[in-house]
C-alpha cells in the first residue's frame, strides 16, 4: 500500500508539472494570454497558495526535492489527502513521526520559497 500512495503521488506531481509547462511554456495556449483583464482578487482568493502557473510548478518540484522521508509523508497528505492517523498507518510510523516530519517538510518548503505562508 505505502509503495501505491508513493507511485500515485509521483505521477499525479509530475503530470500537475507537465500540465503547468504545457500551459505557461513558450508555445503553451496561456503565453501570450493578457492577464490584466482578469479580476485581481479572484487570483489571489488564497494567499497561502502560488498565485501563478509557474510558482506551483516551482512548488511541486521543491516537493519533489524533499528528503525521502518528509516527501512521502507530505504526499501521502497533500496530494493524496489522507488524514494524518492514516498516512501514519500506511508509513508503519507513530503519528507524533508523521506530524513532525510533516512540519519538517513544511518549514523546508517555506525556507525554499523565503516568506511564504505556513502550509496547512
Amino acid at each position: 500500500m505505502r509503495k501505491f500512495y508513493g507511485l500515485a503521488a509521483a505521477n499525479i506531481r509530475r503530470e500537475l508539472i507537465d500540465l503547468a509547462r504545457s500551459y505557461f511554456g513558450p508555445q503553451g495556449i496561456g503565453a501570450n494570454q493578457d492577464l490584466d483583464d482578469l479580476d485581481a482578487d479572484a487570483m489571489h482568493a488564497a494567499s497561502s497558495e502560488p498565485d501563478t502557473i509557474s510558482a506551483w510548478t516551482e512548488f511541486h518540484q521543491a516537493v519533489d526535492e524533499l528528503p525521502e522521508a518528509e516527501r512521502e509523508v507530505f504526499s501521502l497528505l497533500w496530494y493524496d489527502g489522507l488524514k494524518q492517523a492514516d498516512a501514519a498507518a500506511v508509513l508503519g510510523i507513530s503519528l507524533a513521526t508523521l506530524k513532525r516530519r510533516w512540519q519538517s517538510a513544511r518549514l523546508l518548503l517555506k525556507d525554499k520559497f523565503q516568506g511564504g505562508e505556513d502550509l496547512e
